[in-house]
């Protein structure tokens, strides 16, 4: 089965509306739709989907927790994160919600595509689903100017990972993705934690230690 999936919480309600509605001019109440909610704050939501019967407001518990713990233990091997947070007033996990995404991997879709919520459909997908009979996934991105959106620009690690040229040319914000259900097995998690304890100091290149991480 295809969809799409979202994240959001009442925060964003009038953005998913949108993209709900999109979503409608093009496919009707054919194409199911996912939400996963980034918090508990989900109220309004919840009432929103009631009336849209293709539209469902994921509530797996079991999965949420288990992403939720995948999150906090990639960012306990972070050398300096929690410090950073600390130090600008944040208690806890800097924007902590936003990998709730990732449980479109436990969802019901065998293919689907993740929009952002300020995000809205302008056409059939077909031909994209398509890709993904070749393909485990396909990403739409688009340049965006703002380096810290992606990046701690004052790490002294970045320009070992990456050359300067290629930080300006190609610094991307991911929007729209495609994939595959299960691209990431579970057993896969431990491994990609693994890979980040190891490589503890260029895990300081990541965008939500900068030191005005809002």
């Amino acid at each position: 089965m295809d969809g799409i999936c979202t994240l959001g919480n009442d925060y964003v309600f009038d953005q998913i509306v949108a993209l709900l509605n999109s979503i409608e001019a093009i496919y009707g109440q054919k194409m199911p739709v996912y939400i996963y909610p980034y918090d508990e704050n989900t109220d309004k939501l919840a009432a929103e989907v009631a009336s849209r019967p293709q539209v469902t407001l994921y509530n797996d518990a079991v999965s949420m927790e288990r992403w939720d713990n995948f999150a906090k233990a990639v960012w306990d091997t972070h050398p300096t994160a929690g410090q950073i947070w600390e130090k600008v007033g944040r208690k806890g996990y800097h924007r902590f919600g936003t990998h709730r995404r990732y449980c479109a991997f436990d969802g019901p879709f065998d293919r689907f595509i993740y929009m952002d919520a300020d995000t809205i459909l302008m056409s059939n997908l077909d031909s994209i689903f398509a890709q993904l009979e070749n393909n485990d996934c396909i990403v739409y991105d688009f340049q965006y100017k703002d380096l810290t959106h992606v990046y701690d620009v004052k790490s002294n690690k970045l320009r070992d990972v990456f050359f300067r040229r290629k930080i300006e040319q190609r610094n991307i914000l991911f929007r729209i993705l495609w994939f595959k259900k299960r691209l990431i097995p579970r057993r896969e998690k431990k491994q990609i934690n693994q890979l980040f304890r190891e490589g503890r100091s260029r895990n300081t290149i990541l965008y939500g230690t900068r030191s005005n991480p809002y």
